[in-house]
């Protein structure tokens, strides 16, 4: 068992449970997920990806509306399912957690 955990951080993979119920229907409260590190021009519109708020710490898991490059920068726009308007601020990141699937 332990063989396994280990094998999975190294390969990037991350357990995050959901807290709340903006990616509702597909992600709901108490769901844990699966996500794996990927480099951020990887990322394409439509998938959901979990990021750390800027400013915050905190990780949100949201999908990803729009990916754009600022200066070879690359910013995520993000919003959740449910929510009728995208997250505020922009992400700004070099690698994501991008969603591999829901474990429960």
């Amino acid at each position: 068992m332990a063989a396994t955990i280990l094998t999975a951080y190294l390969l990037g993979i991350r357990g995050y449970a959901v807290t709340g119920a903006s990616m509702e229907p597909d992600l709901r409260a108490g769901q844990f997920i699966l996500t794996r590190s990927v480099p951020a021009q990887e990322i394409r519109p439509g998938e959901i990806v979990t990021v750390r708020r800027p400013g915050r710490g905190d990780m949100v898991t949201h999908r990803v509306i729009t990916v754009s490059q600022v200066n070879g920068l690359v910013h995520l726009k993000l919003r959740g399912d449910a929510n009728a308007t995208a997250d505020p601020s922009d992400y700004v990141v070099t690698r994501a957690q991008r969603y591999l699937f829901a474990v429960f």
